[in-house]
């Protein structure tokens, strides 16, 4: 570290140079070396980070008129942002948030949105375990709604506590009927083994159309495995 004094020409300065950065602290002005993380990004973390590339890339490869489509979509929507509902959010935001859920359900993004009503979704029935599978249940097939579902599960948690999305994970489903999904693969892969009958669990659910960028609200709260 090096102090830095000032002269007539040059009274002040910020920023950085490199791999110094110039500094203001108790002991005046200091030259030292730029911090660097040295962390290693986790393996979500990278994933996540694979995923928001790809939707960016697939967003600037978009035309010109399927760009205004989705600014356009947004009038048809409606959809606002999250902290002030009376603020639309913009196309490219919308693309972003719903094909980085689609590109981890599916592996594939969408590139034109269809004018159409939102779906009307199945409803979460429950959590089982049979014959050794977790199966997440809903009263219909989601298929047939043009829909999927976006499922973040958490560790078996006491009873008594109340809902806390802290340690929820994305559960990958894969299907088993018309009506099920299998979990078993996601769970361990998340938490290394399996729930038990009886067992409580925080869930968070979001509906998504497979047609367009339409995302019900999230459905949030705590269920146990029967």
């Amino acid at each position: 570290m090096a102090r830095v004094k000032f002269g007539s020409i040059v009274s002040d300065v910020s920023g950085s140079v490199g791999s110094a950065t110039f500094q203001k602290s108790l002991y005046g002005n200091t030259l030292r070396n730029k911090p660097r993380n040295s962390r290693e990004p986790s393996v979500s973390q990278k994933q996540v980070r694979t995923i928001m590339m790809a939707c960016q890339y697939g967003w600037q490869s978009l035309t010109a008129d399927q760009r205004q489509l989705w600014d356009r979509f947004i009038a048809f929507s409606g959809q606002s942002i999250k902290r002030d509902r009376t603020v639309l959010t913009s196309g490219h935001s919308l693309y972003l948030k719903y094909n980085f859920i689609r590109y981890q359900t599916f592996g594939s993004l969408l590139s034109v949105p269809i004018f159409i009503a939102m779906p009307v979704f199945p409803i979460l029935t429950g959590l089982s375990i049979s014959a050794g599978e977790l199966l997440i249940s809903f009263t219909a097939n989601y298929a047939t709604n043009n829909g999927f579902p976006f499922i973040k599960l958490s560790n078996p948690r006491k009873p008594s506590l109340s809902f806390s999305p802290s340690g929820l994970r994305f559960m990958p489903t894969t299907y088993h009927d018309a009506i099920s999904y299998y979990l078993s693969a996601s769970y361990r892969s998340a938490f290394g083994a399996l729930p038990v009958a009886g067992q409580t669990l925080h869930y968070s659910l979001i509906n998504f159309s497979t047609q367009s960028p339409l995302i019900a609200a999230e459905q949030k709260g705590i269920i146990v495995i029967t």
